[in-house]
Formats: C-alpha cells, structure tokens, sequence
C-alpha cells in the first residue's frame, strides 16, 4: 500500500455459539466455522508488524 502496510487474507475461527450468533443454519453447522477477514498490518522492522 502507498504508506508501507500490507494487507494479509486471514482466516478466523468462530465457535459454535458465535455462528450461531451470526444467524448461521445449526443442521449445517460443525463445532467451529472458518470465516475469511482483511487486516492491515503496519510493518516493524524486518520480522514484526502491528495489526
């Protein structure tokens, strides 16, 4: 990105009861759900960065 950070496609893992929360299907639904996200990391020296 023009000012140094880098965007990273992480996964999340939500429990159960999040998913749930979240209006997910209980008949479809596992004991966790891996849901994709964006962060931007702003980089700290050669081996560190702040999310």
């Amino acid at each position: 990105m023009p000012n140094g950070n880098v965007l990273a496609l992480v996964w999340e893992q939500k429990t159960k009861e999040e998913a749930l929360e979240l209006g997910r299907d209980p008949e479809k639904l596992g004991n966790v759900l891996w849901s994709e996200k964006i962060v931007e990391i702003k980089p700290n020296g050669m081996s560190g960065g702040t999310v």
